[in-house]
């Protein structure tokens, strides 16, 4: 809004320059367009962090249930690490980029506006300053809600599962009973 008012001051002021005009609109849409570049790259980079830690982890996922021996994979219980192994290594993934993109981004984001508030207007900085501790407040109560029902979500994926596991494997009949049905409804 600001570089808008002084575009047009400028090019008002000069007796309707339109050379200064014409500059300054390329110079504008060209820091448009290198932020829209930055941040189509930041989500690039963002993607390929969490897919390159995912990928490792899953490796070391593998070596590591490769050295197990039988009773330890009974007592693990096949649907289990089948789940840690794809859903689990997939949640981290999406924590990583989800944490480079909301944490940092929105952080830098809300301390930049808090400064400038403060720049324009100092009373009502100290009005936004005085809503952050509420927001941060929200956030957490909204996270320790939530992780329960994910507590809760990683249990019944695992019975899912060891229940397909179940049937891949030939131990179920061909045609599932009402009990298996059920199972899954």
């Amino acid at each position: 809004m600001l570089g808008l008012r002084i575009f047009v001051v400028i090019g008002i002021s000069n007796g309707g320059n339109l050379h200064i005009i014409w500059t300054l609109g390329a110079q504008m849409i060209g820091l448009v367009l290198f932020g829209d570049v930055c941040g189509s790259m930041n989500n690039v980079f963002v993607h390929l962090s969490g897919q390159n830690i995912g990928n490792e982890m899953r490796k070391d996922c593998f070596r590591k249930i490769m050295t197990f021996s039988f009773p330890q994979l009974d007592r693990f219980g096949t649907g289990s690490l089948v789940t840690r192994v794809t859903n689990d290594i997939t949640q981290v993934q999406n924590y990583v980029s989800q944490f480079v993109r909301g944490m940092i981004r929105t952080s830098l984001l809300m301390f930049g506006s808090i400064f400038f508030m403060f720049r324009l207007n100092r009373d009502f900085g100290l009005i936004v300053l005085c809503a952050f501790p509420f927001i941060v407040g929200c956030l957490a109560v909204c996270l320790g809600m939530a992780n329960p029902l994910f507590l809760k979500l990683q249990a019944q994926l695992d019975n899912i599962n060891a229940i397909m596991q179940e049937d891949v494997s030939g131990m179920k009949n061909f045609f599932p009973g009402e009990a298996d049905i059920t199972n899954f409804i």
